[in-house]
């Protein structure tokens, strides 16, 4: 009778694990589907600005965080923001020479912190200065494309309070790697571009995005910026 039962028993445990293994599949089949469908599907249209007027580049600042970058990225990316002609921002995390003199060379205000405190601390005191309703928070090794900020200002609407661009990878030192980083990345922005449809994301690209001054600085000025808590929990998170 007891081996019946322990039969019995193993099988009703089988039957489940294979009832949810293929629920699990099911809907993981349904989910990429759907992501496919709405993410190479998004062709919206620019936004209508503000209230409908349209964004200036003057609306925005741009804080460029930097820590040991290569000089010749540094000075690619700071020529980029030059170019299209926006006020910008560079802090250096520790560090000066040479950031300081290519940021100044390209017309940009440059901030020194003595002591590395790494990049939100860094984000935090860029923001200090900023007197624009528009904030881009742009990595040290992220160089921007001609017009590209003109594009990213054109997709708000008052109801937006953030915008990011999709990130490519110009080169790496493996073939390999940069194929299946590519290819990551292009799984995210489709499922990024999903999501947007329905009016909100899971996160923002902390390589570059612009934010609304306003909706962004108080939470960035606060120690709840310092000590992210999920449930009361205290959690570590990256910087992006």
């Amino acid at each position: 009778m007891s081996i019946v039962l322990s039969f019995t028993v193993k099988e009703d445990v089988y039957f489940y694990y294979l009832l949810i293994g293929s629920l699990t599949s099911l809907f993981t089949v349904i989910y990429i589907l759907l992501v496919l469908i709405f993410g190479l599907t998004d062709n919206r249209k620019s936004g209508n600005g503000l209230n409908g007027k349209e964004i200036s580049k003057d609306d925005l600042t741009v804080v460029v965080p930097v820590y040991k970058e290569d000089p010749t990225i540094f000075e690619k990316v700071v020529s980029a923001i030059r170019k299209e002609k926006v006020k910008f921002i560079v802090v250096g995390d520790g560090c000066s020479s040479p950031y300081k003199e290519i940021t100044e060379k390209n017309g940009g205000k440059f901030v020194y912190l003595k002591e590395r405190g790494g990049k939100r601390k860094a984000l935090r005191e860029g923001l200090k200065y900023v007197k624009t309703p528009f904030v881009m928070f742009l990595d040290s090794d992220t160089i921007l494309p001609r017009g590209s900020i003109e594009k990213l200002l054109s997709r708000f609407e008052d109801n937006v309070g953030a915008v990011s661009p999709e990130v490519s990878i110009l080169s790496t030192k493996s073939e390999y790697v940069g194929y299946v980083s590519e290819m990551m990345q292009r799984l995210r922005d489709i499922s990024y571009r999903a999501l947007s449809k329905f009016g909100s994301v899971i996160s923002v690209n902390g390589q570059c995005v612009i934010y609304r001054t306003g909706l962004i600085k108080p939470f960035v000025m606060s120690s709840e910026f310092d000590n992210v808590k999920v449930l009361g929990f205290r959690t570590i998170l990256g910087d992006d």
